[in-house]
């Protein structure tokens, strides 16, 4: 879903709602705009607005929950990395292949996860999952002679057996947290709520310009909210550094 695309055509909705409003006003009846249906359509104006800026709280909130989740998934995978790799340099050279393995299961992911290929960001590739069984399997068959290292080796197999499950979470949660219908029925109400304003708004400038800056403001959120349910790609996009720290800290071979 193109962020960019359904925010203009939100706000084009709602700008279209307001010429709606003043097509309407010129041809409806005088009694129309007396003083008590101003107050009714005021009310339900108020109940709308009300209304739309409770669920659309609630559409944000839910967003940016989900974002800082997948976040916090980075920076955790990042951190087990590096301590994955100080169990195995307490190894000793034995396990210099397996570091090597690590370090390329961690480039493809990233490639993975902020790669321009075309593979869906966020899923786990066959590859990725070679890779995972091969280090857990290299790990396991490390032939070891002192308790010290066996001790290390427990400890990775630990870590990596933690770095199996966030990634398991992670494929979990896949897909887009937002519900379109949602979005729909909410743009709907507030191309409702700026007709009807404008229903008793004359037509100059001033009115013109809270139109657009109200549309944009609605427009705005609506790809804000987008784009945090797209966290590797786009504008808000998540951080690669945590990953990139990691990937530095396994190519260093002191």
């Amino acid at each position: 879903m193109n962020s960019l695309f359904v925010a203009v055509m939100v706000s084009v909705f709602m700008l279209a709602g307001a010429l709606g409003a003043g097509f309407l006003r010129k041809r409806l009846a005088s009694h129309h705009f007396d003083d008590e249906t101003k107050d009714v359509v005021k009310l339900g104006l108020g109940f709308l607005a009300t209304l739309s800026a409770l669920v659309m709280g609630l559409i944000v909130s839910s967003s940016k929950a989900s974002y800082d989740t997948k976040a916090e998934m980075i920076h955790t995978s990042a951190a087990l990395i590096i301590q994955l790799d100080s169990n195995l340099r307490q190894i000793g050279p034995e396990a210099d292949p397996v570091r090597q393995l690590l370090q390329q299961a961690v480039a493809s992911s990233m490639h993975q996860l902020w790669g321009t290929d075309g593979v869906a960001k966020g899923m786990p590739t066959d590859a990725n999952k070679r890779l995972a069984g091969q280090l857990e399997k290299m790990l396991s068959d490390l032939p070891l002679k002192y308790e010290i290292q066996r001790q290390a080796q427990a400890n990775a197999l630990k870590v990596l057996g933690e770095l199996a499950r966030i990634n398991a979470v992670s494929f979990t949660q896949q897909g887009s947290n937002v519900m379109a219908p949602l979005l729909v029925v909410v743009t709907c109400w507030m191309m409702l709520t700026i007709m009807g304003w404008n229903l008793f708004a004359p037509s100059n400038r001033m009115v013109t310009a809270v139109n657009v800056v109200c549309s944009l403001s609605v427009a705005s959120v609506i790809f804000l909210i987008l784009e945090m349910d797209q966290p590797f790609g786009g504008i808000v996009s998540i951080s690669d550094m945590p990953m990139r720290a990691a990937l530095l800290k396994l190519s260093d071979s002191n």
